[in-house]
């Protein structure tokens, strides 16, 4: 791929996802159509059906420039894993409206099934240890259902108070099942 043509898929793809996550700010997301995020986006709907099939293609694309970011910000930060709680709540609270919109569309599903499978690969690869596993998905989840209700009642804690929650069930979970914890 030449350079130039490398930057027209990003820069195309981005004004894809812009215009969607835009439409959705006033629209249902059933009701957006293909057609009306490729003119949002200034881009041919064939431009739209070379990177995408769906709507929710889109959603996950853009999940997934998220998770890149995300890794970007641990990649940052001289932790423990301590720390993994606030880092996650504080990157979230940084995208406030995109969380508010899945929520408001009822596509929060979208998260949570893209983060669990984001978390295995980090935790979980080369373990054979199913426990790692479960207390990933598990962990996962609890972090995910803190996120739902945080965003629901309009981030009212700080990322600080949600992580030590997190944490203290964390704690709790590992000492109810025997695990040595520090």
């Amino acid at each position: 791929m030449r350079p130039k043509q490398a930057y027209f898929e990003s820069y195309a793809k981005e004004q894809i996802i812009m215009a969607t996550l835009k439409l959705m700010e006033n629209n249902a997301f059933d009701d957006i159509t293909i057609l009306q995020i490729a003119q949002e986006a200034k881009v041919a709907r064939r431009t739209f059906y070379l990177y995408y099939n769906t709507k929710i293609d889109v959603l996950n694309d853009y999940y997934t420039v998220l998770t890149k970011e995300y890794d970007d910000v641990l990649a940052g930060n001289d932790s423990n894993g301590e720390d993994s709680a606030v880092y996650f709540f504080t990157f979230w609270l940084g995208h406030r409206e995109y969380l508010e919109l899945l929520f408001r569309h009822d596509l929060f599903y979208i998260l949570v099934s893209r983060f669990n499978d984001y978390l295995l690969k980090v935790t979980y690869a080369g373990s054979s240890d199913d426990r790692v596993k479960y207390h990933s998905v598990f962990y996962a989840g609890g972090l995910w259902a803190l996120l739902f209700a945080w965003t629901r009642d309009g981030f009212k804690e700080s990322p600080e108070e949600l992580a030590a929650v997190a944490d203290r069930y964390l704690k709790d979970m590992l000492t109810a099942s025997g695990e040595r914890i520090s």
